[in-house]
C-alpha cells in the first residue's frame, strides 16, 4: 500500500523520505498546526492568557519600580526629618540648660503667647490687604501718588531725551 500525500508530505523532512534530520528543528520548517485541532486551540488559548499576564506583570513590575522610588524618596525625607527633629531636641535640652528657672507651664505659656502672635499678624494681614482694596480715601490718595510718581518718572525720561539731543549737536 502506498502512502497517502499528506503522511508523504509530514514526512519529507525525516530520515525515512531521505530528507535533512536536522531540518524538523529548524524554525520555519515546522510543519503548520490545523487550527481545528482541539488541542492547538487549547495551545493558543493558553499561550493568549500568558501572554496577557506576561503584560500584567510588567505593568505590576513599573509600578513597583515608581513605588521603589517614592518610597526611597520618602526614606530620605524620613531621615533629614529625623536628623531635624534631634538638632531641635538638642537645642531645646541645651537651652533649658542655660536657663534652667523656665519651668513646663512657663514653656506652654510662651507656645500660647506664640500662637497668639501668629493669630493677630494674620489678622493684621487681612485688615492690610482690606485696606488696600478698599476704594476708599485712603486708596484713591494711594492712586494719585501712584500717578504723580508715573508722570515725575515720565517728565525725567522726557528730559534726559532732550538733554541727549541738545548735547549730540
Amino acid at each position: 500500500m502506498r502512502p497517502s500525500p499528506r503522511a508523504y508530505a509530514r514526512c519529507i523532512t525525516c530520515v525515512c523520505a531521505g530528507g535533512d534530520p536536522e531540518a524538523a528543528f529548524r524554525p520555519g520548517r515546522q510543519p503548520k498546526a490545523r487550527p481545528t485541532d482541539p488541542a492547538t486551540a487549547a495551545l493558543r488559548r493558553e499561550n493568549a492568557a500568558l501572554r496577557e499576564e506576561n503584560v500584567e506583570l510588567k505593568r505590576r513590575l513599573e509600578e513597583g519600580k515608581r513605588q521603589a522610588d517614592a518610597y526611597s524618596s520618602l526614606y530620605a525625607d524620613r531621615n533629614r526629618l529625623s536628623q531635624e527633629n534631634s538638632a531641635l531636641k538638642k537645642q531645646l535640652a541645651d537651652a533649658r540648660a542655660a536657663n534652667p528657672g523656665v519651668s513646663p507651664a512657663e514653656e506652654r505659656a510662651a507656645g500660647r503667647l506664640a500662637r497668639e502672635i501668629d493669630r493677630l499678624k494674620e489678622a493684621l494681614a487681612k485688615a492690610e490687604m482690606k485696606l488696600a482694596a478698599d476704594p476708599g480715601e485712603v486708596g484713591k490718595l494711594e492712586r494719585q501718588l501712584k500717578a504723580a510718581r508715573t508722570r515725575v518718572h515720565n517728565l525725567t525720561i522726557e528730559k534726559n531725551v532732550a538733554w541727549r539731543a541738545v548735547t549730540r549737536q
